[in-house]
């Protein structure tokens, strides 16, 4: 199943807007993320979104790793979710 940008939103990731003062492009965009300790999700830029197909990646890891399917993604993000309560990890 695609993800959307609402189902970003609605498993909890944030939106980065980047004004064009602060990128030198001449108009607004934005992207989201999502931490979780130890890891952090990042989305494509809103104007590399093609077909409203969004996905996420794991920020700073090498290669990347694209995470295109919401399923995979809920799960990951539970289960990430439930370790760090069991361990009463903060941020």
């Amino acid at each position: 199943m695609k993800i959307t940008e609402d189902d970003l939103k609605t498993l909890g990731f944030r939106c980065e807007v980047v004004p064009p003062e602060e990128s030198g492009d001449e108009y607004e965009w934005y992207y989201y993320t999502l931490d979780i300790p130890c890891i952090s999700f990042i989305s494509p830029a809103s104007y590399e979104i093609t077909d409203e197909e969004w996905y996420v990646e794991i920020f700073d890891i090498f290669p990347s790793m694209k995470i295109k399917d919401l399923t995979k993604l809920q799960s990951l993000i539970t289960i990430l979710k439930d370790i760090e309560k069991d361990q009463d990890i903060s941020q």
